[in-house]
């Protein structure tokens, strides 16, 4: 509640004084349940209404979330824990908002951390990990039409030792 509270803060405080945004986004670490995305998304919705109230006139963007799937169970688990966040947000959307639309106001990027992997399977074992999951994404995207929306970021930032050359 008070790291929702402070980011929506922050952003009102920057958008009073003609800098809108400094937070943008939250990066979610050990994204294996979609649950707690889903309550964390409520909790924005709810604090960011309640903010804009507060700073009347004031721009206010709205903190998309960013799941990191980085170990074995949550990148097996993508296309499930992506079909939940998208019935979440058929449910949450307004009336007239397309469902692609809604789906980009909660994830706009999902990031893969293969170096995270490969520390608890093999190298090579976590490199085809890493691109199934990649096909994955892609193709349930492709299905869901949020293709356009959807930004895939896929890590890999460790030393040579630890990711395995890709």
């Amino acid at each position: 509640n008070t790291t929702v509270f402070n980011l929506n803060e922050i952003n009102a405080i920057a958008g009073k004084y003609g800098n809108p945004g400094p937070a943008l986004a939250m990066q979610v670490s050990l994204s294996t349940k979609p649950e707690a995305l889903i309550s964390l998304d409520r909790k924005l919705r709810i604090q960011h209404e309640q903010t804009q109230r507060e700073y009347p006139g004031v721009e206010l963007p709205a903190i998309w979330l960013i799941p990191l799937f980085e170990d074995l169970e949550s990148v097996r688990n993508i296309r499930s824990y992506l079909d939940r966040v998208l019935e979440y947000a058929a449910q949450s959307r307004i009336a007239t908002q397309a469902l692609p639309d809604r789906f980009a106001e909660i994830i706009t990027e999902v990031f893969i951390a293969g170096s995270d992997l490969s520390q608890q399977v093999s190298q090579a074992r976590s490199a085809f990990l890493y691109r199934k999951a990649k096909y994955d994404l892609q193709a349930w995207s492709a299905e869901h039409q949020v293709a356009e929306v959807l930004r895939i970021k896929l890590g890999s930032g460790e030393p040579m030792q630890r990711q395995g050359g890709y």
